[in-house]
């Protein structure tokens, strides 16, 4: 049977890393199929705490009569709610986070992707600095006709996750001179798979980068509670790789606030990759949030 035209397009993504995933299941370890597999070292799954998580999953699932019928597909209020006081309580917003800012998805993918929907259109590129996390191709591309502009910008120090404004801006530049219509950026923080987290000043320069060009700053901090400064007691090396929201920063001062959103899911944090939660936050853009709820 013929596919749509949007449906050919999506198949003619690629994604190096989803593709090498995917021939690589068969010879990976199974305690009883298959012994003696490969252990697959490239995928954020955290075996040591799973037992934990199972268990404390089966102590505070409890279904209602009200869970089996329709709800709100973008979450329930109560569920937000929660939600809300915990990115309140991890993420520091400084302007106070409502519960009808965070939207809830089938994971963090999925959360890019939909979000993807709403801010850009067929045929527009969105930014990524690389290395970047290879799944990124399918949750930009699929459906959407957004395509990735890769652009590396760190400087020459492995200990550092310095941006270079003047690489930044080359970038840009040179893909507009391509003629590829920049509308969008991804800043993954903490960085996947670098895992070092941004400095303040490089935020606040993505932010006046994205005011510059009036593009839409979309930030993927699904690893928020997962750096090493979260556990370390000494305060000097708690400096040395803090992670800090996006949310946490006056961003008003440096860009229309409708054009940033963050992103976050539960897979990595809480080491439940299979329960398939993620959420935007988005606070500022009325016109997005209408749209997110029609397509929920």
């Amino acid at each position: 049977m013929p596919i749509s035209k949007r449906a050919t397009e999506t198949l003619a993504i690629q994604s190096p890393m989803m593709e090498a995933f995917l021939e690589s299941i068969s010879k990976l370890y199974e305690p009883e199929l298959n012994p003696t597999g490969a252990l697959n070292l490239g995928v954020a799954h955290n075996d040591l705490l799973q037992q934990k998580v199972f268990e404390k999953a089966q102590e505070c699932l409890l279904i209602t009569p009200e869970d089996i019928n329709y709800g709100a597909a973008e979450g329930s209020p109560r569920l937000r709610q929660i939600w809300r006081d915990f990115f309140t309580r991890h993420f520091n917003p400084i302007y106070p986070l409502q519960w009808h800012d965070i939207f809830t998805q089938t994971g963090a993918g999925a959360s890019i992707n939909q979000l993807f929907m709403v801010i850009c259109d067929p045929g527009d590129y969105c930014l990524v600095p690389t290395p970047y996390y290879g799944a990124f191709d399918y949750d930009v591309g699929v459906n959407t006709g957004v395509k990735i502009f890769p652009m590396h910008l760190h400087r020459p120090d492995l200990n550092t996750m310095t941006v270079d404004p003047d690489l930044l801006e080359t970038h840009y530049q040179r893909a507009q001179s391509e003629g590829k219509k920049i509308t969008s950026m991804i800043v993954t923080n903490p960085e996947n798979p670098l895992g070092r987290c941004y400095s303040v000043a490089d935020i606040k320069e993505f932010l006046r980068f994205g005011s510059r060009h009036q593009i839409h700053m979309v930030f993927d901090e699904i690893y928020a509670l997962s750096t090493y400064s979260q556990l370390l007691d000494n305060e000097e090396k708690k400096k040395e790789d803090p992670f800090v929201s996006v949310l946490s920063l006056p961003y008003k001062d440096f860009i229309d606030p409708a054009l940033v959103h963050v992103v976050y899911g539960l897979s990595k944090d809480f080491a439940i990759n299979g329960f398939r939660v993620g959420f935007i936050i988005d606070q500022f853009n009325k016109p997005l949030k209408s749209a997110l709820y029609r397509s929920a």
